[in-house]
């Protein structure tokens, strides 16, 4: 290899994925999960901090919002030096904090867009206020590549009691015309199976599993690997399908790490 080509290598750069969300200081959730999760996939990972919670692996205690400048500035920080590949927007907590994730977002449409609109965590708490869910559905929700709502959080977005598999699709089509391009609704129980539904190409496809009980963290999981999954440039469809495969081998391999839920563990599939 040439003296100039060898240089050029060196200087390439690897290409990262970029969470922001909420820090889960005991790593069951949040940006540590993301984080980890990008790592496992090939990526480097960048965060942007948020929330702040006071949380442990069984509940959520207190929630703070961090300034919504800080979090423009941090995310402007890392989309300036770094070479971004996709965004995963997880818990805001705040209206001032959804519409300036929406800003960012709305300058960056040429990278696939994750948002996992996080609103309550695994124990029921509250992870988004009250006011800033009209804000997540008119600002940010319309830019979003895919968004990965479980059952509740689809209910609390459309306006739908979401129980039958009618109810999913109507919910998924609510979605779909809020402007989510991909939506999913990941985790809804049908006949003692877990399943995620997925609307693509004016489709519906219900997406079956087995249950392997409740893991903590494993709704970010599953958000942060669709985003680095489409950053490899993977069709919608297959993202989806890698991410679900990637997201139950975390939660198969889940850890005991505290008195509460297990919590997920993407780095198992790098042993």
């Amino acid at each position: 290899m040439k003296l100039g080509a060898c240089r050029e290598a060196a200087m390439s750069r690897r290409k990262s994925c970029l969470t922001i969300a909420g820090l889960d200081p005991s790593g069951g959730a949040g940006v540590l999960v993301d984080v980890a999760v990008f790592r496992a996939l090939g990526f480097h990972p960048a965060c942007v901090v948020a929330a702040l919670t006071v949380q442990d692996t069984s509940r959520v205690e207190k929630v703070v919002g961090v300034d919504p400048g800080l979090v423009k500035s941090q995310a402007e920080a890392v989309f300036k030096d770094l070479d971004v590949a996709a965004v995963k927007v997880g818990a805001l907590w705040s209206r001032e904090n959804v519409g300036a994730v929406a800003g960012l977002l709305q300058a960056h449409l040429d990278i696939p867009r994750v948002v996992d609109p996080v609103v309550k965590a695994k124990g029921g708490e509250e992870l988004l206020e009250e006011e800033a869910a009209a804000e997540l559905i008119s600002k940010l929700l319309p830019l979003a590549t895919s968004a990965t709502p479980n059952v509740e959080e689809a209910s609390k977005l459309t306006g739908l009691e979401v129980k039958s598999a009618g109810d999913v699709e109507e919910a998924l089509r609510s979605l779909r015309r809020i402007g989510v391009e991909v939506p999913v609704i990941k985790g809804w129980v049908r006949g003692g199976k877990v399943v995620d539904a997925v609307l693509f190409e004016g489709r519906v496809l219900f997406l079956e599993g087995v249950g392997v009980g409740e893991v903590k963290g494993s709704g970010c999981a599953f958000s942060s690997a669709l985003a680095a999954y489409l950053a490899r440039g993977l069709k919608p469809l297959e993202a989806v399908s890698e991410a679900r495969r990637f997201t139950l081998e975390a939660m198969r391999a889940g850890l005991k790490v505290g008195g509460g839920f297990r919590v997920v563990n993407p780095a198992a599939q790098l042993s």
